[in-house]
């Protein structure tokens, strides 16, 4: 029975050695349309592109409705990154492939700040929310 436990034991301690750190994201808690806003991602890949969308909180869960920002963020070698950039007027609401129109964000409304890898082979994503008060 102690040797079984001490294997137990031997397994789960090695198997939280390689456990990676879960990535995250945090930031600016609140943000206005044109306003320079702030995040950073921890625990995504070294070396990796980052990409952001902007998603309003009312239409989730769905892929109604967003906004990419951008997608030139890289990641140093500790997976960390700081993302910067200006809160955008608008997002796309669509209610089909082609059929999307410009929507500015409600005030005082909730917005989704969704951080990826662009990467399909290790795809990995964080999110927080931030309000929009335009």
């Amino acid at each position: 029975m102690r040797f079984f436990l001490m294997v137990a034991l031997a397994g789960c301690l090695a198997a939280s050695a390689d456990a990676k750190v879960a990535p995250s994201v945090g930031g600016s808690a609140s943000a206005r349309s044109g306003q320079w806003v702030s995040f950073q991602a921890h625990g995504f890949p070294a070396n990796t592109r980052l990409a952001v969308m902007l998603s309003p909180a009312q239409s989730a869960p769905g892929n109604c409705c967003g906004i990419g920002v951008k997608t030139h963020w890289k990641t140093n070698v500790s997976g960390t990154a700081t993302l910067r950039f200006r809160w955008p007027n608008h997002y796309e609401a669509c209610s089909g492939g082609n059929n999307c129109t410009a929507t500015k964000w409600a005030a005082n409304s909730t917005a989704i700040v969704t951080v990826s890898t662009t990467s399909y082979t290790h795809f990995t994503a964080a999110t927080t929310t931030t309000l929009v008060r335009n």
